[in-house]
């Protein structure tokens, strides 16, 4: 018969006969997803270029099995092969005092596929806080590359800081 908690891996249905009730799950429920996942951080204290530069990671904090990293560019593995997977930037630049346009592209195979900008004001120190580009989800095959590319348009400055995280996850079907 029927009970209030029928415990774990169980699914509420009928069986061959017609008759309701709770049954093993078939596919084993309860499973946990462990996400394949890459992520880095980039820091520098001088000045970043005044030009369009991929974001180069001078720290990898995970590099789950699936993706390879080299100069800024993320490639997905044939352990990712046909899964969905996540891309996601977030960016802080700190302008030291000309007035400066952040660009954040997210490209897959060097093609990009979302853009965010946004401007500091002339002669002020300020921070562009929090600029992102994502979360993007894509069907990935082997070899697919994904990378943050940051245009900087403005003067010059000695101190000019960026700070990026940078994160590219398989998610659930």
């Amino acid at each position: 018969g029927d009970v209030a908690s029928p415990g774990v891996d169980q699914v509420y249905g009928t069986n061959g006969a017609g008759v309701r009730g709770w049954k093993p799950d078939p596919g084993g429920g309860g499973g946990s997803f462990t996400p394949a996942i890459f992520q880095g951080r980039k820091t520098n204290g001088g000045s970043w270029p005044n030009a369009v530069t991929v974001v180069d990671f001078n720290t990898v904090d995970f590099a789950d099995a699936g993706f390879s990293e080299s100069a800024g560019t993320v490639t997905i593995g044939s352990v990712l092969n046909g899964k969905r997977v996540e891309a996601f930037a977030q960016c802080n630049l700190r302008d030291g005092g000309n007035r400066t346009q952040l660009t954040l592209n997210l490209q897959v195979n060097a093609a990009t596929v979302l853009r965010n900008q946004n401007y500091a004001t002339r002669n002020t120190t300020q921070d562009h806080g929090g600029l992102q580009v994502g979360p993007y989800i894509f069907l990935a095959t082997t070899s697919d590359t994904v990378r943050i590319q940051s245009e900087r348009v403005g003067g010059a400055g000695t101190y000019d800081t960026l700070g990026c995280i940078f994160s590219v996850k398989q998610v659930e079907d």
